[in-house]
């Protein structure tokens, strides 16, 4: 299949970390690198709504998670919930249980009955329903999503995986190229790689992965997933 134009050139420039990529939760406060203990309570306010869409973890999410449900505990606010629901998302990742999934659908359910217009919890929830391999249902949110952020490029990430899922190559390529344009970072650079993997141009997904990787910041997880991924393009170019 042919693409008039796919994604970023190497030249483009590559932005300060960012660590983004494919949903899910991130520590901003509480233990530190060096074993110090992080503050009693978390509140969303110390939760950066770019980290809660991260898909790395930085530290221990369990205990996010903890403070979390204490602060919703003690007066459920939109926000508070969505991140959340998110940190629910990221422990369903980490730990291969599905019972994390529930609890993320109510708590991103509940935000965004408190705020219809919170495109972080419908972002969670189009996340969440692919997680779910409903991609018809997470197309539907992310676009919803996108609607209510359109400057913002998370969205475009989730609505392109979720047509890459229904076979709807060009679509997702150009939610790919829209989400890359609006924000250049590991996660956009990331499916730069991917998309040109599907197009047979394994060259130039490394050229983007090594993108990826200067975005990551030698944060440890997302930096060594990045090699993981430039690992596997090596082998598949022998």
């Amino acid at each position: 299949m042919r693409r008039t134009r796919i994604l970023v050139a190497a030249a483009t420039a590559v932005t300060t970390v960012l660590v983004a990529l494919l949903g899910g939760v991130l520590r901003e406060a509480g233990p530190t690198a060096s074993g110090a203990a992080g503050p009693a309570n978390l509140s969303s306010e110390t939760v950066s709504t770019e980290r809660a869409l991260s898909g790395f973890a930085l530290g221990d999410t369990a205990g996010t998670v903890a403070r979390l449900e204490e602060t919703v505990a003690e007066g459920a606010d939109a926000r508070s919930l969505s991140l959340l629901g998110l940190a629910y998302l990221q422990r369903a990742r980490e730990t291969a249980d599905a019972s994390y999934y529930p609890r993320a659908q109510s708590a991103l359910g509940r935000a965004a009955r408190l705020d219809r217009r919170d495109p972080v919890a419908v972002t969670g929830l189009a996340s969440l329903a692919a997680s779910r391999h409903q991609f018809r249902e997470s197309l539907r949110l992310a676009r919803r999503a996108v609607v209510l952020a359109p400057d913002t490029a998370r969205g475009y990430g989730v609505v392109g995986d979720a047509l890459v899922e229904l076979g709807r190559y060009d679509e997702a390529f150009r939610a790919f190229d829209r989400m890359v344009e609006l924000k250049p970072s590991l996660a956009g650079y990331a499916r730069v790689a991917y998309a040109r993997e599907l197009l047979g141009r394994p060259r130039q997904a490394l050229e983007a992965m090594e993108l990826a990787l200067d975005a990551s910041g030698n944060v440890p997880e997302p930096t060594a997933w990045t090699l993981v991924e430039i690992g596997k393009l090596h082998v598949s170019l022998g």
